[in-house]
């Protein structure tokens, strides 16, 4: 599946209830008889966002780079689930109270935590994350990895631990990826019952003969059952009212496309061209779309083919930048607006295609902008901010251990299977706010910074700007600026976001 995650600035495609299981209770018994830890700096109830990876798939794609494993055998499934509920619980519950970053500030203050090794009788105290007043989920997204072969009661212990531990917005958004011929629709029904009001629906291509080329475990016609079952079973409408604090979420769906991809020579169905392909995937009516180029990663099946020469790959700048193009004008035609380089969402019914829509993915926006997020599950990565005495609010990026065996072992050990734990310094979190704001049709403000750098002021945007650059961007028609108060707006145009990444690095000191 290609979630778009943002694990760390090296992921800019963009492509991230019940009770808990007895391990899980164990745990959270234990962090009960600690003694409260008084917290330095009172807040405002703290909003966060959750990522779950669910690691494994039935078969892998020729072109995923993902932190992804083959699905044990139907013997071991059952086990292999219990396991990881009660991990995920577990590392849920733990990094809830901060136990993950109270590692690194007790262990190494003033460097990267790498599992530290500790006598038998000390433990870690664990740090309110990030203050005494709940944390307020705002998202909840299960990716992977294949999450849709996640079963429900998994789903359901997250959430019910979540709306035990902390505060539930009334309009949480909670999204379930998964793959066409996955979703049954008993499977649908647990997971709307659950909580489930999002599934984002991996099609990548209408063609058969490419699918199979692809190494996918789904047909055309998986992808059009599934999308209708997901119809049915959600009572989904074509415009559902917009998301409200005051009502929960109406359900909604996304669909995955690629572009550029390579296709089967000779075979009896010719592939599709572009536009025939997009208006298949609008056709399953789905409220919001990802459109991916495909990327050639090195390690990958489909590299090692591309680089034999048994497949061919398109990977001109030219061919790029107009695929690009046409894709915006293609779903337009349908009814669908661009909010970031590679994702869509549909119009409300008379709405003209500068307007913004409601149907945007809520998690990434979060994300994108800046927003704190815990990450769950073996390889996720979050990004969490931590009050202190010394330094003030603190923001740090944890990443889980990748491979499931080792992780589901650290759990065990400790709790939670936090690998590494880095401090982000104001530059970077700055530097990194530009970089994913740019890739959205928004931009990024001065007040965006501000709202994630407390101590920044609003020249802070600027100061980290190569201002004569950011000019010749302007009269190129690549970028528009605008100044307020003294401080400052910067957003691509469509021209800019076709070569976003680029212009990140001509402008950012």
């Amino acid at each position: 599946m290609r979630h778009p995650h943002p694990h760390t600035l090296a992921s800019l495609r963009m492509r991230l209830p019940r009770s808990p299981s007895t391990h899980a209770k164990r745990r959270s018994t234990t962090l009960s008889h600690q003694k409260p830890i008084p917290n330095p700096i009172e807040a405002p109830q703290h909003p966060m966002a959750v990522y779950v990876h669910w690691p494994w798939c039935t078969q892998i794609c020729t072109f995923c780079n993902f932190n992804k494993y083959l699905k044990p055998s139907a013997q071991e499934s059952d086990s292999l689930a219990t396991k990881m509920k009660d991990a995920i619980l577990s590392e849920l519950a733990m990094t809830l109270t901060g136990a993950d970053v109270a590692d690194y500030l007790r262990y190494t203050p003033k460097r990267p935590l790498r599992r530290p090794s500790r006598d038998a009788d000390e433990s870690p105290t664990p740090v309110p994350l990030p203050t005494s007043t709940p944390l307020t989920i705002k998202s909840v997204y299960f990716g992977g990895g294949t999450p849709s072969l996640a079963p429900a009661h998994i789903v359901a212990g997250v959430l019910d631990l979540l709306s035990r531990m902390c505060r539930i917005a009334t309009d949480v958004e909670v999204t379930v990826e998964g793959n066409p011929g996955t979703f049954p629709r008993a499977h649908l029904a647990t997971l709307r019952a659950a909580g489930v009001n999002r599934i984002s629906l991996g099609a990548q291509t209408f063609h058969d003969g490419t699918l199979a080329m692809l190494n996918r475990n789904h047909t055309v016609s998986d992808t059009l059952h599934t999308a209708e079952d997901v119809w049915s079973v959600f009572d989904m409408v074509e415009h559902p009212r917009p998301p409200s604090a005051s009502s929960p979420r109406a359900p909604v769906l996304s669909v995955d496309m690629m572009t550029n991809l390579p296709r089967p020579q000779g075979g009896d169905v010719p592939s599709p061209t572009l536009e025939a392909e997009l208006a298949a995937a609008a056709a399953l009516r789905p409220h919001h779309m990802s459109v991916y180029e495909l990327t050639l990663e090195r390690g990958t099946k489909l590299w090692e083919e591309v680089e034999r020469g048994t497949v061919d790959v398109d990977r001109g700048e030219d061919v790029r930048i107009r695929t690009w193009e046409a894709v915006a004008k293609h779903l337009g035609s349908h009814g669908y607006t661009r909010y970031e380089v590679s994702s869509y969402a549909k119009l409300p019914s008379g709405a003209s295609l500068t307007s913004s829509s409601p149907y945007e993915c809520g998690h990434n926006n979060w994300t994108w902008r800046g927003g704190d997020y815990i990450g769950v599950g073996p390889g996720a990565h979050g990004r969490v901010t931590v009050p202190t005495e010394r330094d003030g609010a603190v923001r740090f990026r944890t990443y889980r251990t990748l491979d499931p065996a080792g992780w589901l072992r650290d759990v065990g050990t400790s709790g939670h299977g936090t690998r590494l734990v880095t401090p982000l310094s104001r530059a970077t979190s700055v530097h990194e706010l530009i970089v994913l704001g740019l890739r959205t049709s928004r931009g990024v403000s001065s007040d965006d910074v501000v709202a994630f750098v407390p101590t920044a002021g609003a020249h802070i945007l600027a100061d980290h700007l190569d201002l004569a650059a950011v000019r010749r961007c302007v009269e190129g028609g690549l970028l528009v600026v605008d100044e307020k108060d003294g401080g400052m707006t910067i957003r691509c145009t469509e021209k800019g976001l076709a070569v976003g990444d680029g212009l990140v690095g001509e402008i950012v000191k």
